[in-house]
């Protein structure tokens, strides 16, 4: 988005040159237009050539003008305006990626001990878990990762920074499906048909827990009240969900539609849930009461991450979608035609994707989210300030 800066606007220092009054940017003529082209966070100009968002950096607030309008933004929580593909150390089924406030952790489920790390997504390195196995789930506590295996096994790891990790012992096998945190345990669903789940406060310990029936039991969310358990997410298709306060005592809930519930996460206001091979999400407020929702198509949904401002739906035929509240979903153009997205984590302002293609892939994506509208209004008699550079 890049917004033109009028002639008629004037500085204090008196200057006649548009170019000397773009504060904190780098200016772009285009048709004999000059634009106002902002990286936030530029403090000081070398250059009155460059190109960006199309934003004035003005006391520490981004303002794009255009005629004797301003509309001021923040940096980014607005729409997915850029995105991109990036590359994994290693060609795996990267299966699922988790944020720790600095770096992403992502782990892979084939039979392997390569884990990836990376501090924005783009640039990944390899690290090494304890053993090798099919790593499924990855989740942050606040101190520490904690990964899980699926299949026959009572593995999972732990590590305080996605580099060092140490082997950990679970209370069943075929776990590994889907983990969340709840801000006192882990609480983990079983990736096969059965009533049973397990909690762990630290990773290191861990303790069956009873589910209300027999499912395939899959993704988890936390809410800050309960967690929200639905699933479906293997075959057979399901419309059983459950909620807990704890992670030990789980009472039954109802979805909309019976589907292969795939993903699910909270927004602050709303669960919102995706199924595979249709297109039918659900949101609600509370895990109990649901309302059935329409995705953009009826795609190969696989998971879903919020960032702050939006939901990320991704699929395993390349789909993407955005929603800022599980009701109204916008198409994103994927920075893949040919991934098959499973993974799906956000910093608090991009999403970063993991794909499975093929079974052993290096492809990942990267989406990254544009300005935000916070306020607006009409100029009237205001002089601006517009710094002027010393370089």
């Amino acid at each position: 988005m890049r917004l033109p800066i009028p002639v008629s606007i004037a500085s204090r220092d008196g200057s006649s040159d548009k170019d000397e009054r773009l504060v904190n940017c780098l200016g772009e003529k285009e048709d004999e237009q000059i634009f106002a082209a902002v990286r936030p966070g530029l403090t000081t100009v070398t250059t009155a050539t460059g190109s960006g968002k199309g934003l004035v950096d003005w006391n520490g607030d981004l303002i794009a003008m255009y005629g004797n309008d301003f509309y001021v933004f923040e940096s980014s929580g607005g729409p997915i305006d850029d995105s991109a593909t990036t590359t994994f150390p290693a060609a795996l089924s990267w299966r699922d990626v988790a944020w720790n406030g600095t770096i992403y952790c992502a782990v892979a489920g084939n039979s392997t001990n390569v884990c990836a790390t990376s501090p924005d997504g783009v640039t990944w390195t390899a690290r090494t878990m304890p053993t090798t196995n099919l790593w499924r789930a990855v989740t942050w506590n606040g101190s520490v990762f904690c990964a899980v295996v699926s299949g026959s096994f009572t593995i999972a790891a732990t590590s305080p920074d996605g580099v060092t990790w140490t082997q950990r012992t679970t209370s069943r096998s075929n776990t590994g499906l889907s983990m969340a945190w709840n801000g006192s345990v882990f609480f983990c669903s079983d990736g096969g048909s059965s009533n049973g789940g397990m909690t762990s406060p630290d990773g290191i310990t861990w303790t069956n827990r009873t589910l209300p029936s027999v499912a395939t039991w899959g993704p988890v969310a936390w809410n800050g009240t309960v967690f929200c358990l639905v699933a479906g997410d293997t075959s057979p298709a399901s419309n059983k969900a459950a909620t807990s306060s704890d992670g030990i005592t789980w009472g039954a809930q109802t979805l909309p539609a019976t589907e292969r519930w795939s993903g699910i996460a909270w927004n602050g206001s709303v669960f919102c849930a995706v199924a595979q091979s249709t297109a039918n999400a659900a949101t609600s407020p509370d895990g109990i009461t649901w309302t059935l929702r329409t995705m953009p198509s009826a795609a190969s949904w696989s998971n879903i991450a919020w960032s702050g401002s939006l939901f990320c739906a991704v699929a395993f035929d390349s789909s993407i979608a955005t929603s800022p509240d599980g009701i109204t979903w916008t198409v994103v153009t994927s920075p893949s035609i040919t991934a098959q997205w499973y993974g799906v984590a956000s910093d608090g302002e991009n999403f970063v994707l993991t794909s499975i293609t093929g079974s052993a892939t290096t492809e990942g994506g990267i989406l990254y989210s544009g300005p935000s509208l916070v306020s607006g209004g009409t100029v009237s008699g205001t002089f601006f300030d517009f710094t002027q550079s010393t370089t």
